[in-house]
């Protein structure tokens, strides 16, 4: 038998994991709209995807998860949609 301190934990870790998952269950679906793509200031320079991104439920804007980001930025960051086969 559990004490009742720790079912009370358990029970708060259970209801912050639900949270968490509704959370982002709403504001974000599964698959992105956009990969994120780092383009150096150089002639025929290699794109690097660095991140992701999310269409806006309104239609007014877009939100961008970025895995990561080079250290001496010096170029553009260019969404594009991802293509569905």
């Amino acid at each position: 038998m559990t004490s009742p301190s720790t079912q009370f934990h358990v029970h708060f870790v259970i209801s912050q994991l639900k949270k968490e998952i509704t959370m982002t269950e709403q504001t974000q679906k599964k698959t992105p709209d956009f990969n994120v793509y780092y383009v150096p200031e150089q002639s025929e320079a290699r794109w690097i995807k660095v991140g992701a991104a999310w269409n806006n439920q309104d239609g007014q804007g877009a939100n961008i998860q970025m895995d990561s980001l080079p250290f001496n930025f010096n170029g553009k960051l260019v969404l594009r949609a991802i293509k569905t086969s």
